[in-house]
């Protein structure tokens, strides 16, 4: 998850962005860690779980130094609320006919999702499972798929707006 806020005016002198996070709102806050300095304005935490909510806080460090002999920490930022997001994965895309469809093997697709074809949604996208979708409506959806021409397929969770990496297909 990255953690992206706007930097301070004063960016001079020993410290760092320290940025926290808890999976209640309100806290208790757990230190993520420090940035290396406060001319930053993003810093990655690895190891959040896909299932909760995150909440964060961010607040500057200035540490003890030859003007200052204090450790110096801002007061908190409002904290913000995210969830981790896991896309959608396309393995395989299998043509079948007769009528004209497609069958989307992969992972990670939720109920409701979309294909989508060079950024246009299929006629009709069916859910059969986590692993599988249908994208529908034979020749509508042959006008998507140009004999010989390879197009971009991508699916899209609409419950949390996770897209899948763009799966090369032709037709």
């Amino acid at each position: 998850m990255r953690v992206t806020w706007t930097r301070i005016p004063y960016t001079e002198g020993p410290g760092g962005y320290e940025v926290s996070y808890a999976t209640t709102a309100g806290g208790p806050f757990t230190i993520a860690g420090l940035t290396a300095d406060k001319k930053v304005s993003t810093f990655d935490i690895e190891g959040l779980s896909s299932s909760l909510l995150y909440h964060f806080v961010v607040r500057t460090i200035t540490q003890p130094c030859e003007y200052n002999e204090n450790l110096v920490a801002s007061d908190y930022s409002l904290e913000v609320s995210a969830a981790v997001v896991v896309p959608p994965n396309i393995a395989m895309v299998v043509p079948l006919s007769e009528p004209y469809r497609l069958k989307i093997i992969g992972s990670g697709f939720h109920e409701g999702c979309t294909i989508m074809i060079d950024g246009t949604p299929v006629p009709q996208t069916k859910w059969v499972r986590e692993s599988v979708v249908f994208a529908k409506k034979g020749s509508a959806l042959k006008e998507l798929l140009p004999k010989g021409v390879a197009v971009s397929i991508e699916v899209r969770n609409n419950d949390d707006h996770g897209i899948s990496a763009s799966y090369t297909f032709t037709r």
